[in-house]
C-alpha cells in the first residue's frame, strides 16, 4: 500500500503571521526638511529622523494626505523600516491632530 501526502495549503491567518511586521515611531514633529525629504520626531527627549519618498504615504486623521498636512507640533506615526543608520524609511506617516 502507498501513501502520497501532499502539502497542506497555508491559510490566510498563517500568512499573516510569517509576513514582516513595519517598524514604527511615533511622536511630536519637531522640524521638517523638505530638501532632504526627513522629519525629526521628539518623543520625550528622544529625537529620530523619518525619511520619506515619493512612495510614502501620507494621511492626516486616516484620511489622504500629503507631506503639507506634516506640521512642527503636530502628533504623528510613522511606519516603514530602518536602514543602516538608524532612521525610519518611512511607507506611510498617519497625521494624529491638527
Amino acid at each position: 500500500m502507498t501513501f502520497c501526502l501532499e502539502p497542506r495549503p497555508s491559510s490566510a491567518q498563517d500568512q499573516k503571521k510569517t509576513s514582516a511586521k513595519e517598524d514604527r515611531l511615533s511622536g511630536t514633529v519637531h522640524t521638517i526638511d523638505k530638501d532632504t525629504s526627513s522629519i525629526i520626531i521628539r518623543k520625550g527627549a528622544v529625537q529620530r529622523r523619518v525619511v520619506y519618498n515619493p512612495e510614502t504615504k501620507f494621511s492626516i486623521q486616516n484620511k489622504p494626505g500629503s507631506i503639507d498636512d506634516v506640521i512642527v507640533g503636530r502628533q504623528v506615526n510613522c511606519l516603514g523600516s530602518f536602514n543602516d543608520k538608524s532612521q525610519l524609511m518611512a511607507t506611510h506617516v498617519d497625521v494624529r491632530s491638527r
